[in-house]
């Protein structure tokens, strides 16, 4: 029997010190008030303004679901059936091994994930990558792999008939111990609150699995 391993990750920003050496390296400055500008029409002034009401959209703004500008803080790995496996350590080098150990021992199995597919398999990889661990091993990387069910594209991903998972645990009545958002992580992290972050992702591990138990209630073989 092919064994079904729901994942789920949480992350936050990295350091503040490479973040910034990040912003300043990649991100555009705001631009330097133009003299001739005030001498302008009041017309061109107000359009001129309006143009610069719609900033550029930086990676910072939202630092922690970006490879670049974010780091893993927490897994949840829940072999179905079972009680959730957490990796949370201060050191992402520490919780990325003991995931990668984790899943290599269990091969082959399938994976089931929320918005895995665009966040979470990608974020595993590149951040592995930066401390040598090859995710793309012990993960399925390829888009159309029949081991890997991402709920979350199963409805259409971004542009379908998709919603958050807390609003798809709502529609089929499983809220029980999903609290909080992605964001009150963040806030967990800068606190230090690492019982907090590991409890959110318990709870959304745990969620996704019963949610895969909604969609797909008599296994993940379809006839179409």
């Amino acid at each position: 029997m092919n064994t079904i391993i729901t994942l789920d990750i949480e992350t936050a920003s990295i350091d503040s010190e490479r973040l910034a050496s990040f912003k300043a390296r990649f991100e555009p400055k705001p631009p330097e008030p133009d003299p001739e500008l005030e001498e302008e029409a009041p017309k061109k002034r107000k359009k001129a303004a309006k143009k610069e009401e719609k900033p550029k959209k930086l990676k910072s703004d939202r630092a922690g679901l970006h490879f670049l500008t974010g780091r893993v803080v927490c897994v949840g790995a829940k072999i179905f059936g079972r009680t959730p496996d957490m990796f949370a350590q201060e050191e992402e080098e520490i919780t990325l091994a003991g995931l990668y150990t984790y899943l290599d021992s269990r091969q082959p199995f399938t994976l089931v994930t929320f918005n895995g597919r665009d966040f979470d398999v990608p974020m595993l990889y590149m951040r592995g990558l930066l401390h040598g661990f090859d995710f793309s091993q012990v993960l399925p990387m390829d888009k159309y792999s029949k081991n890997h069910i991402d709920l979350y594209q199963h409805l259409g991903g971004r542009w379908g008939m998709n919603g958050k998972l807390a609003e798809l645990a709502w529609h089929f009545g499983i809220e029980d111990g999903l609290e909080g958002s992605g964001s009150d992580v963040q806030k967990d992290f800068d606190n230090g609150d690492w019982d907090g972050i590991i409890e959110h992702c318990r709870a959304d591990v745990i969620t996704t699995e019963k949610l895969y138990q909604k969609m797909f209630p008599f296994g993940q073989k379809k006839r179409y």
